[in-house]
């Protein structure tokens, strides 16, 4: 609404910058922005979810031990002890759907194609960062395919 009561275009076409300070602060930005999706999606969100997730599955499983010990004093250990394994998946899977999604929804004002596309690149990056064990490589390949669609996306206008 600023935008377009202080004269500007109201529409997200791309357009490609037109001056060298544009073009400084578009790479600039680029950059900034792909390493803070990639910080706050690839590494601090599935893994604070997955903690939180899995330190509550594993607090109601033992609290639904503790209930069955007292109805029957013949427990089973092997069902114990994969108890947490099996919270630790779950969590895990919740967490890594959980960030995949809500970094697909970021990327809604672009509409419904750039959710669909944020999604199955959310994946992708999320794999190449559990695999790689840092956060550069991912911001370099986030930042080049912000670059590159940014260009293709101008030339097509």
């Amino acid at each position: 609404i600023v935008v377009r009561l202080a004269g500007g275009k109201e529409s997200l076409e791309p357009a490609l910058p037109s001056s060298i300070a544009e073009t400084f602060f578009c790479i600039v930005n680029f950059a900034c922005a792909s390493f803070y999706e990639e910080a706050v999606y690839r590494l601090y969100l599935p893994e604070t979810l997955r903690t939180i997730l899995k330190e509550g599955l594993l607090k109601s499983k033992k609290d639904d031990l503790k209930t069955k010990k007292e109805r029957s004093a013949g427990i089973d250990t092997a069902h114990e002890n994969a108890a947490p394994e099996k919270s630790a998946e779950i969590a895990e899977l919740i967490s890594e759907t959980l960030s995949v999604i809500a970094f697909a929804l970021s990327h809604r004002y672009l509409g419904l194609p750039a959710i669909a596309n944020a999604f199955f690149a959310g994946i992708v990056l999320r794999i190449c960062c559990k695999k790689s064990k840092t956060l550069w490589t991912n911001t370099v390949s986030h930042f080049a395919y912000n670059m590159l669609s940014l260009v293709l996306f101008a030339r097509m206008q």
